[in-house]
């Protein structure tokens, strides 16, 4: 079984459910004869409700496009209910809209409801999913959801259907789960290990935002029965020791994206302060207390204006400005540009939130008509660990009191949308309530089951 353990299972009334039979709901369809397999076709053009075309691996679209991408089902039976979770660069991508009623849909008697997160979603990873309660099982191909995106910055993002292992030391405690009555037995389509999870064939694709889809191609994603060997982390933070910018963080310490815990930042931002101090030549001068940066983090810039002597001016306004990023998601405590007055010892700081993607970030600090830039490099972190996107310090060891342990699944990811979506088990859980009172028996579609994030 996956690592994530069902809070609770709307497990009401099976045996009725069952009593009244597949063939009397009219649903059940002859076997499809191809295996069941899913796929994310980036031109939908040739797909309908209940069939698809040639599904295209890769589409170039301009920046500030709004298109449509098809999730697409070949070879199903009985489907009942599905969920997945949709991943995507969030620098380059965002979900603005799903409809989740077409394949299920065809069959008069469906009655589909959409348990998706809210949308727009611009997080990196969108839950989806639909469940059919009009008790007409479906069978065949087709369109299982067709979501429209935004093309936000240039680049190369992937559309992803993944199995996921939050943990990154065991099974994938998520990914693509098709929900099927056949008979009597409810059965989860594709799943060959007994985790519940599709592990059929799954065909990725690619979206090439101003750019060309052969300029890059994404590393393969791991196989969906194999979990990624854990990285390196010797100082045991949860940061991979690739990434990490501080090696050396105590025991128990909550860390950043960087791995670096905010009393080793204010140390490091100290001293960088003196050097800056005890070095600074006429004019301005800028510098950095990280020059280099794991995606997700952050770095405190420090600017002293200095004159004739070398010494730093106290009371002099400083504009800290974002001249160059390689995506949009860079900002300066919030915006482009911020303006710091220096303090007593000269030093004017500020804080560079740098977003999550990698490349280098061009920074400049003016005052009284001096510039000085510094260049900060942003690294991926190793072995696509997550991080947060807005740099502050995360817990990553000794949970506290009630929340999940290392048995009770992940405790730094949720089903929420970053824009303040519903979680999806939430809404499973209202759907629950009202199938309870409007079926009564009604219970099969497991595929409501809560689940803790």
């Amino acid at each position: 079984m996956r690592n994530v353990p069902a809070v609770a299972l709307l497990g009401i009334g099976v045996v009725a459910l069952l009593a009244v039979g597949v063939v009397s709901w009219g649903g059940a369809e002859t076997a499809a004869q191809e295996p069941t397999a899913l796929a994310m076709d980036a031109d939908p053009s040739g797909n309908s409700n209940t069939s698809v075309g040639d599904v295209e691996e890769c589409v170039e679209v301009a920046l500030g496009a709004v298109f449509d991408v098809d999730v697409v089902i070949m070879g199903v039976k009985n489907l009942l209910a599905w969920e997945s979770p949709f991943v995507y660069d969030k620098a380059i991508l965002k979900v603005t809209a799903i409809d989740v009623r077409r394949f299920q849909s065809a069959n008069p008697r469906s009655n589909v409801i959409n348990v998706s997160e809210s949308v727009p979603n611009s997080s990196g990873r969108f839950y989806m999913g639909a469940a059919d309660i009009g008790k007409a099982y479906d069978s065949g191909s087709g369109t299982l959801a067709r979501l429209t995106l935004e093309a936000i910055g240039k680049g190369l993002s992937p559309l992803e259907l993944p199995q996921i292992d939050f943990n990154g030391d065991g099974p994938p405690d998520l990914g693509p789960t098709l929900s099927a009555v056949t008979f009597d037995e409810l059965e989860h389509v594709g799943d060959v290990d007994g985790d519940e999870l599709f592990d059929g064939p799954t065909q990725q694709a690619r979206i090439a935002v101003d750019t060309s889809c052969q300029a890059a191609t994404p590393s393969p994603s791991p196989s969906p029965t194999q979990a990624p060997a854990p990285l390196p982390d010797g100082d045991g933070d949860g940061v991979p020791d690739e990434s990490d910018q501080c090696p050396d963080t105590p025991d128990g310490t909550d860390v950043d994206a960087s791995g670096c815990s905010q009393a080793q930042l204010d140390a490091l931002k100290e001293k960088e302060k003196q050097d800056l101090i005890d070095n600074a030549t006429p004019g301005m001068n800028l510098t950095a207390t990280l020059d280099t940066v794991t995606a997700g983090g952050s770095t405190d810039l420090l600017a002293a204006l200095a004159d004739a002597s070398g010494d730093p001016i106290p009371g002099v306004d400083v504009t800290f400005q974002i001249e160059e990023q390689p995506g949009s998601e860079a900002d300066l405590e919030g915006d482009d540009a911020a303006t710091r007055t220096s303090d007593a010892e000269g030093v004017a700081e500020a804080t560079l939130n740098v977003g999550g993607t990698a490349g280098e970030i061009s920074v400049s600090a003016t005052a009284e008509g001096e510039t000085d830039s510094i260049t900060i490099s942003v690294v991926e972190a190793a072995g696509g660990a997550a991080t947060p996107g807005d740099g502050t310090p995360q817990a990553t060891r000794t949970p506290a009191a009630g929340s999940p342990g290392p048995d009770d699944g992940p405790d730094t990811d949720t089903r929420a949308s970053s824009d303040g979506g519903n979680s999806t088990w939430i809404i499973a859980a209202i759907i629950g309530a009202a199938l309870v009172l409007a079926f009564g028996t009604f219970g099969a579609w497991r595929f409501a089951r809560h689940r803790e994030f």
